[in-house]
């Protein structure tokens, strides 16, 4: 698709990215995107993935099993370390077990844990961390209250004001797990 119109050019990359107002890049590398990126207007889809991507994809596949190992020792070295450095912080159930995919690394704040859930993913992508949020609430989106009535739904409102997603990849290193353990060991016992 080629436009002479920038808003409806900027309309049909959003829509491309399930609607999000933000890209993909923008969310992870500027901090200040990341809370402005997760409201919604309209419904979007997931449709980036060219025939180029999904050559490469196929190439990948054969990378997969290294790739799992890696991530296992990289899950693994965060579970020591967060039970150690930062025990306000619970890994979402599942992330120890071997079948777990480990694409994402999520934990919960608990709710006595200062700062907020955002203050910390502020301080974290000051410190060069790609901490993000990827479980967002839908429900109180505009898209999803245009009949003018929110549900409130107050145990997924808690949760979600608590979720927060650490950074795992397969090119990480346990030097990077250590990285930001430490990190979060400092921001956490800061005093509030």
């Amino acid at each position: 698709v080629t436009l002479f119109d920038p808003v409806q050019a900027d309309r049909l990359r959003s829509l491309r990215q399930h609607a999000m107002p933000v890209n993909a890049w923008k969310r992870f590398t500027h901090a200040n995107t990341v809370l402005l990126s997760q409201q919604l207007t309209e419904l979007g889809y997931k449709a980036n993935y060219t025939d180029l991507q999904a050559a490469i994809g196929r190439v990948q596949l054969r990378r997969q099993p290294a790739l799992n190992v890696r991530r296992r020792q990289l899950a693994d070295a965060y579970l020591t370390q967060l039970r150690r450095v930062a025990p306000g912080l619970e890994p979402q159930a599942g992330l120890d077990e071997p079948a777990h995919a480990l694409h994402l690394f999520a934990v919960r704040l608990a709710a006595s844990v200062r700062p907020s859930r955002d203050e910390l993913l502020f301080e974290l992508r000051q410190r060069n961390i790609g901490a993000t949020i990827h479980y967002t609430l839908l429900h109180p989106m505009p898209l999803y209250g245009h009949s003018g009535q929110v549900s409130t739904l107050p145990v997924t409102e808690a949760l979600g004001r608590n979720i927060l997603t650490l950074p795992i990849s397969a090119h990480m290193t346990i030097e990077d797990v250590d990285y930001v353990c430490g990190h979060l060991a400092e921001l956490l016992r800061q005093p509030t």
